[in-house]
């Protein structure tokens, strides 16, 4: 990242030249909105790649319906869920 915190060119086009996944689930309204911060921040990263020529996908978990996820979704009860559909993504998205 450049020093006020935006992506640079280099890095957009490295982001770019590989298919990107990003996952949130619940609670973005924890910790003093630093998750929601962060979530929002992983939004533009996403459009700027898409825009870039690039294929990045946001999946927020409770959009698809599933609910009870933390950042921590590889120990939550729901996991296997969770794996089936970064799996999903893998095999559409990945050569």
């Amino acid at each position: 990242m450049s020093e006020d915190g935006d992506t640079t060119e280099q890095q957009l086009e490295t982001l770019a030249s590989m298919p990107v996944l990003m996952m949130y689930g619940d609670y973005l309204d924890r910790l003093g909105g630093t998750w929601q911060d962060a979530f929002e921040d992983c939004q533009q990263l996403v459009q700027e790649i898409n825009d870039a020529g690039g294929n990045a996908t946001m999946m927020h978990l409770p959009e698809l319906g599933i609910t009870g996820n933390s950042h921590m979704m590889m120990q939550a009860r729901n996991n296997l869920e969770i794996a089936d559909l970064i799996e999903q993504w893998i095999e559409q998205n990945v050569e």
